[in-house]
């Protein structure tokens, strides 16, 4: 029994003297660490302070407001013109009211400018929605784009103002949704019965397509600033590389939209130098 206390009380200072090489080996490396980020700080203090470093950060700075280059996160609108007057013309015949006006958008993208060559990226841009109602049937249209890359060419050699024609490729279309309440079957069988006839349907049209356009854009904010805020305007087409009509259940249906034929977008570039 003495010998099985002897055993238990030598684990016990064991584990004991571990933890307590542990803590101490802790506190070393926090010490050291600690050491270490002084370290660093002074060495950005000295860095920071030194006058070459200052006069050539500087110099940095001041050749960087004297460029137009920029990098920017954009917000933008976008209005497309479209074409009901075949579509209006179907869904006359089933009681709807006519379509008309053009379809809008909001997107979001990235731009950047280098040596007056200026590419736009519109990562998405999404529709407001137009609709329609007759009792409880209705139709609605609306429009998106995704992942347009955009390149131009500044023509105006301004600090204030660039000019330039634009190509591009993305995707760019519309969709159609049609609701209608489903027809139950009030002495079904099963689950297979349930419902007689669900005449609702969603259809989607959105092509590999190209712009191609004029932009402008007008610097809002201080030249000698290293950052600030652009206005741009850019009018074009946006036309799909392939002309077809809506893939419905195997149905080819066309309502010749002629969706984007004329295109006009308004924003904001957030920049910096």
């Amino acid at each position: 029994m003495k010998r099985f206390f002897y055993v238990i009380l030598c684990l016990f200072l064991s584990s004991a003297v571990t933890a307590q090489s542990k803590n101490q080996a802790s506190d070393s490396i926090n010490y050291y660490q600690k050491q270490l980020g002084k370290l660093f700080k002074a060495s950005r203090d000295s860095l920071y302070n030194n006058t070459e470093f200052k006069e050539l950060s500087e110099r940095i700075r001041s050749l960087k407001n004297k460029t137009d280059d920029y990098s920017a996160f954009i917000l933008y609108t976008s209005v497309y013109g479209i074409d009901f007057k075949k579509f209006n013309s179907d869904i006359s015949r089933s009681g709807f009211n006519a379509f008309s006006g053009s379809m809008y958008s909001i997107g979001f993208g990235f731009s950047g400018k280098k040596k007056r060559q200026i590419f736009d990226f519109e990562l998405a841009s999404f529709g407001i929605r137009k609709k329609e109602k007759k009792e409880m049937e209705s139709i609605s249209i609306n429009s998106s784009s995704f992942f347009f890359t955009t390149w131009g060419y500044d023509i105006v050699k301004s600090g204030k103002i660039n000019i330039y024609p634009y190509v591009g490729i993305g995707v760019a279309g519309i969709d159609l949704k049609y609701e209608s309440p489903a027809a139950l079957n009030d002495t079904f069988s099963n689950i297979t019965t349930i419902i007689k006839n669900d005449r609702s349907l969603i259809a989607s049209h959105l092509p590999l397509s190209y712009k191609v356009g004029l932009g402008i854009e007008y610097v809002l904010s201080d030249k000698l600033n290293s950052g600030g805020t652009i206005f741009f305007c850019k009018a074009g087409t946006t036309r799909p590389f392939r002309k077809r009509g809506f893939d419905i259940e195997g149905i080819d249906y066309d309502p010749t939209f002629n969706f984007g034929a004329l295109n006009l977008s308004v924003g904001f570039k957030f920049f910096g130098r």
